[in-house]
């Protein structure tokens, strides 16, 4: 029976080895997930971080984007302001010329007035020198 005290020992002790690499392979096993837990948990804490920092830039970026648009006019109002510009000028050139022309006109007028009393007063200065006194 030694022998078989001696193999039931064996036994017992090689169980006993078995149990305890088994519960060194738990441990560390529950040593590894809880290292991965709190990594996930530390890589999320840093995500959200990231993603508040990017939503703040966006955020700021979209007030910005929008201060930008109000400095500039629309494209209809710029066109609308262009044509009523160009019909502006339009007026002006063609009263511009109108009292171009009625300058031109007037001056002939005068000329030709001038022309004409000049005629009469060298007549009549004529007519009263060619008179008997």
């Amino acid at each position: 029976m030694p022998e078989r005290d001696e193999q039931r020992a064996f036994l017992i002790a090689a169980i006993q080895h078995e149990h305890d690499l088994m519960q060194a392979a738990l441990v560390h096993e529950r040593d590894l997930r809880e290292s991965a837990q709190a990594a996930v948990a530390e890589a999320l804490r840093k995500q959200a971080h990231e993603y508040e920092r990017r939503l703040d830039e966006l955020n700021h970026a979209h007030q910005k984007a929008t201060e930008d648009k109000a400095q500039f006019l629309l494209k209809v109002t710029y066109e609308a302001f262009v044509k009523e510009f160009d019909t502006w000028k339009l007026e002006i050139v063609e009263r511009f010329a109108a009292d171009t022309a009625r300058q031109a006109s007037s001056s002939k007028l005068w000329a030709i007035v001038s022309s004409v009393v000049t005629a009469l007063v060298t007549a009549g200065v004529l007519w009263v020198m060619r008179s008997p006194r």
